[in-house]
């Protein structure tokens, strides 16, 4: 934590922001190759006529078949909502991304 600095048309603007989030992730290894990886957060703002959260979470099963190889697959759950209201209008965002999601991991 720390003020944050911001140029304006004016000059600049010094605030400083707390933002309050918790995470917490973990791994599973059932074996040598096999691993599961699984995790959540949440992150709150408010500043101003903002007000937002993002709220996460994941579980992905992984195989190491080489030493700095592995594949992955799991579910990832991402979900926004911002809402902006200066006093005459209130504007709303809300942005949910569920889904299974494939990759693979490279480890050094």
């Amino acid at each position: 934590m720390g003020p944050i600095e911001l140029k304006t048309d004016d000059g600049k603007l010094d605030f400083f922001a707390p933002v309050p989030n918790l995470y917490a992730h973990g791994a599973y290894g059932f074996t040598d190759r096999f691993l599961l990886r699984y995790g959540g957060g949440w992150l709150s703002l408010t500043y101003g006529d903002f007000d937002g959260s993002l709220v996460f979470a994941n579980a992905f099963l992984e195989y190491w078949p080489f030493q700095h190889v592995g594949f992955g697959a799991g579910f990832r759950y991402l979900k926004v909502d911002i809402e902006y209201d200066p006093g005459n209008k209130t504007e709303e965002y809300d942005v949910t991304l569920p889904g299974p999601m494939v990759y693979m991991a490279l480890g050094f």
